[in-house]
């Protein structure tokens, strides 16, 4: 499942490289974002980026970060973004992506209204 937060932004405490699975944020900054542990299987979505690189972003996908630490398990560059070397004190925050609309069902209101009960329409994809 996938989880929120509203408006969380952090920093990156030390550099990383393309192909660290483990980030580390700035003190306290870690319950700026969901508390997800491993075994969940729940995932939230974060944005990674740079003044340094500004026309670089990556989205990355949290699937682990137990609550009270500044330190997330990641898998890097989803959503058709790559994997790219950070500096220290780059911006990793909780923001709205196509990858995550998509997740959403998605239809026309009337499908919603004709469903059996109990029914969840299908979802449709975003053009």
């Amino acid at each position: 499942m996938h989880r929120f937060t509203n408006n969380g932004v952090a920093a990156l405490a030390v550099a990383i490289d393309a192909s660290v699975d483990t980030i580390t944020l700035g003190v306290g900054e870690g319950d700026r974002f969901a508390g997800i542990s491993i075994s969940s299987g729940d995932v939230q979505h974060l944005t990674i980026t740079s003044p340094d690189l500004p026309d670089v972003v990556e989205i990355i996908e949290v699937y682990g970060r137990v609550s009270g630490t500044d330190v997330l398990e990641v898998q890097r560059g989803i959503y058709g973004t790559a994997a790219v070397a950070w500096p220290a004190g780059a911006t990793v925050s909780a923001r709205v992506t196509a990858g995550m609309l998509k997740s959403f069902a998605q239809g026309r209101f009337d499908d919603y209204l004709k469903a059996p009960k109990g029914v969840v329409p299908l979802s449709r994809e975003i053009v």
